[in-house]
């Protein structure tokens, strides 16, 4: 039994002098963050919580729940912040981060995402050069119905966008 609350007040001196340092010169830096309501700084945060979750630093969760102020039920799905991110649910990005979180338990959301990004990165290094191309030939379509198609997927796409906007902060508040 004194074992135990040996490590108990361990623990509250750890924390206490982490809060107070009285030895040190120098006072603790308090980061600058958005409104902790903000969409970016639950996003953030729900990447963190992912990370814990999936590399299994329980305790580090236990505490940064309370110290974050997030709600369980508040975290963002990887969905979620794919949608946040305007990651479009057709691309190989997408699809390769969902198809691989569910997949695989160990690696989580925050660690595939760099993962793709760095293949993304060592891709792009060795092609930086694309080519557009056209399936139909130019004489089969004038340049104004060309046009007029680039502006409706445009409108379409943007209606999307913001009706997916929309319906994520409503489905948060």
């Amino acid at each position: 039994m004194s074992g135990v609350k040996e490590e108990t007040q361990l623990r509250n001196q750890l924390i206490h002098e982490l809060k107070h340092p009285v030895l040190s010169r120098e006072y603790p830096v308090r980061p600058v963050l958005p409104e902790p309501d903000s969409v970016l700084v639950t996003a953030s945060n729900s990447l963190v919580v992912d990370h814990l979750q999936r590399a299994g630093y329980e305790y580090s969760l236990s505490v940064f729940y309370p110290e974050c102020g997030l709600d369980k039920d508040k975290v963002f799905s990887t969905r979620d912040l794919l949608q946040l991110m305007k990651i479009s649910p057709r691309s190989s990005l997408y699809k390769s981060l969902t198809s691989s979180i569910q997949n695989d338990n160990q690696k989580g959301f925050l660690m595939k995402l760099l993962i793709e990004l760095s293949d993304h990165h060592a891709q792009r290094e060795r092609c930086d050069a694309d080519t557009q191309t056209s399936s139909s030939p130019p004489y089969r379509e004038s340049l104004v119905e060309k046009m007029q198609m680039i502006d409706d997927e445009y409108a379409s796409l943007q209606s999307i966008q913001k009706f997916t906007c929309e319906a994520l902060c409503l489905s948060r508040v």
